[in-house]
């Protein structure tokens, strides 16, 4: 009796010094941040982002601006058929929120510009002293249930990367898609220098056309307790007053015939719970034609079959029981296309951008890619909607359609 007992003394020592060994070897890479380099706030706008609000007939412009709170506001008008004839200058109101990293301090910058009509908007950012260069943006009729959009998985990319030489290539190639949508991982870590290369990244089309994001683990710091950097919320502002309540960015919008629910997968398994209810709810009260998901992590792994259960399990039920046509990820570092053609689940897109690639072990799969980067364009127009996957070369390697009919 006592041998069996020494035994079992002994098994938990060892159990405890590897539970510490791993506690201490993973520890940096579990919780630790690396510090924030110093940074200067520019006393003018820049870091000038359009994006969706929860009215489609509206447009959000946020920006940030030197490190003192001041009145600002948004001029624009509305551009008619000729170019020469524009109604009258109007402007709204800006609302500002100072925000402190231990890098340094900016302000941040929101406001709304009403868009009832279809056709040519522009705008500039004004503040007391300084004023930003003119900017356009096209809305397109809200009602005609033609929609088209861009998926682009994680970004992550190195300071001077290549992202905007992908981006420009998708604007010459593709000029008629209407928002773009991202997968979150916009950065490598939430720090000012690599907010700045992610918008030096997407510069081709962050003044021009509508971007609405997700946000994936590296908006995150490290901590026990997980929650995601206030920046991006704050560039992202459609988010920014359920976060401040909630802790996690939770958003479903609306865009003519598409619904987006869009959720934080990074969280805890509270609050993802929680997510969870709100997207069951929102699911059995939309009238959407389409009904697409965004989120980071794939409920479905390339990685391996046991990656993002919880995901997996509190979410796959929920898109079965609605049948959601399409989900949209990130994460993994590969493209791959997920289907059982056999039930009513949805198709599962994992979507990658990063100079980062990962090895796969679950490959069995409709459609899988692992020699470039990619992105995605979705065109929903009446009862058909496509989707179709280029290379960042603007190749095409996958293609699949949806069709409803009564």
């Amino acid at each position: 009796m006592r041998y069996v007992k020494a035994i079992g003394w002994v098994l938990m020592a060892v159990a405890a010094c590897a539970a510490i060994g791993l506690l201490v070897a993973r520890w940096n890479i579990w919780f630790g941040n690396a510090p924030e380099p110093a940074y200067s706030t520019p006393n003018e706008p820049f870091h000038i982002l359009l994006t969706l609000t929860d009215d489609e007939n509206s447009r959000l412009i946020t920006w940030q601006c030197d490190t003192v709170v001041q009145e600002a506001c948004v001029e624009y008008f509305y551009r008619c058929d000729s170019a020469a004839s524009h109604d009258v200058l109007q402007w709204v109101v800006a609302t500002g929120e100072k925000y402190i990293s231990p890098g340094g301090a900016s302000v941040f910058y929101r406001a709304e510009i009403p868009t009832p009509r279809p056709g040519k908007y522009t705008y500039r950012i004004c503040h007391p002293k300084v004023q930003s260069q003119w900017h356009n943006f096209v809305v397109n009729d809200m009602t005609d249930n033609v929609v088209r959009l861009a998926f682009i998985g994680d970004i992550q990319d190195s300071i001077n990367g290549v992202t905007k030489d992908i981006t420009q290539q998708i604007v010459m190639s593709h000029p008629d898609r209407e928002f773009y949508v991202l997968g979150g991982d916009l950065i490598h870590r939430p720090q000012e220098r690599y907010w700045d290369e992610f918008f030096r990244g997407i510069s081709p089309l962050a003044t021009t056309y509508p971007v609405v994001a997700v946000s994936g683990n590296h908006e995150y710091l490290k901590s026990l307790y997980k929650k995601c950097e206030a920046r991006f919320p704050l560039h992202f502002a459609y988010y920014w007053d359920d976060y401040k309540q909630e802790d996690y960015c939770y958003k479903t919008l609306r865009y003519d015939n598409v619904e987006l629910f869009m959720l934080d997968s990074h969280c805890d398994i509270l609050r993802l719970i929680e997510q969870c209810r709100q997207l069951d709810e929102a699911l059995s009260q939309s009238d959407a034609q389409w009904r697409v998901v965004v989120l980071h992590h794939p409920p479905l792994s390339i990685r391996r079959k046991s990656n993002n259960l919880p995901v997996k399990w509190l979410l796959t039920p929920i898109l079965k029981r609605y049948d959601v046509e399409l989900v949209l990820s990130g994460h993994e570092h590969g493209y791959a296309r997920i289907h059982n053609p056999q039930d009513d689940s949805p198709v599962y897109i994992i979507g990658h951008c990063s100079p980062k690639v990962y090895k796969h072990r679950n490959t069995t799969v409709e459609m899988y890619d692992n020699s470039d980067k990619y992105y995605h364009c979705i065109d929903c127009v009446s009862d058909t909607m496509t989707l179709r996957t280029y290379t960042s070369r603007g190749e095409l390697i996958d293609r699949i359609q949806w069709i409803k009919n009564d």
